[in-house]
C-alpha cells in the first residue's frame, strides 16, 4: 500500500471545537455504536465500538456535511504537488457515503462552478463486479485516468483485510491501487 500521508498520532493536534462537535453528532446519530459485550467484525476482531456510516450517515444530512468538510480538507491539506484532480472512491458500502459527503460539500462550496474549475469528485466501487452495460465485470464506474488523484474512503480499519481485498479489485480495474492514499474515518 502507499506510504500514509497523514501525520503520525503524536503529532496530531488536540481536539478543536468542531471535531468534538463532530464526535458527539456520530454517537447521536449512531455513526459510533457502543457494545457491552464484544460484536465480532468481517475480519474476525471482536470488538466494542462499531463504526457504522451507512443510514446512520445518509438519513442525518448535518452529519454528513461534517464529516465531509473534515474529509475534504483532509485531501486539502494532504495534496503533493503534482496532485490532479481529486477523486474518492469509496470502499462499499460505508465508504461510498462518505466519498459522497465529501464531493457534495465541495459543490455546494465552489457554486457556481463552470466546467473548467471542477472540484473534488467521486467514483462508486461496487461490492459485485457489475453484470450488465458498459462497466460489465467492473468494480468501478469509470476507468482509471491518469488527470485524476485518487483516494480511498473507507468508515474505519480493524485489521487492513478489507484495504487489502479493495486494492486487488482496484487493480484489476486498472487502478494503481497500492499508490493511492486512504482517508479512513475513524481508527479503531
Amino acid at each position: 500500500m502507499a506510504t500514509p500521508r497523514m501525520e503520525l498520532p503524536s503529532q496530531r493536534q488536540p481536539f478543536n471545537t468542531e471535531d468534538a462537535y463532530l464526535i458527539r453528532a456520530m454517537a447521536q446519530y449512531g455513526f459510533l455504536r457502543w457494545h457491552h459485550s464484544p460484536i465480532t467484525t468481517r475480519s474476525g476482531v471482536p470488538i466494542h465500538l462499531e463504526v457504522c456510516g451507512r443510514e446512520d450517515l445518509t438519513d442525518n444530512p448535518i452529519m454528513a456535511k461534517l464529516i465531509g468538510k473534515r474529509m475534504m480538507g483532509a485531501v486539502r491539506e494532504h495534496q503533493r504537488p503534482g496532485d490532479k484532480r481529486p477523486c474518492m472512491i469509496g470502499i462499499p458500502t460505508a465508504g461510498t457515503a462518505l466519498a459522497a459527503a465529501a464531493m457534495h460539500v465541495e459543490l455546494a462550496k465552489r457554486q457556481p462552478m463552470t466546467p473548467a474549475e471542477q472540484g473534488m469528485c467521486y467514483r462508486i466501487m461496487r461490492e459485485v463486479p457489475r453484470a450488465h452495460g458498459s462497466h460489465a465485470g467492473r468494480w468501478v464506474n469509470g476507468p482509471y485516468t491518469p488527470d485524476m488523484t485518487f483516494w480511498l474512503v473507507d468508515n474505519t480499519i480493524t485489521s487492513g483485510a478489507t484495504k487489502l481485498d479493495v486494492a486487488a479489485r482496484l487493480e484489476e480495474d486498472d487502478y494503481p491501487a497500492k499508490e493511492m492514499p486512504h482517508i479512513i474515518l475513524v481508527d479503531r
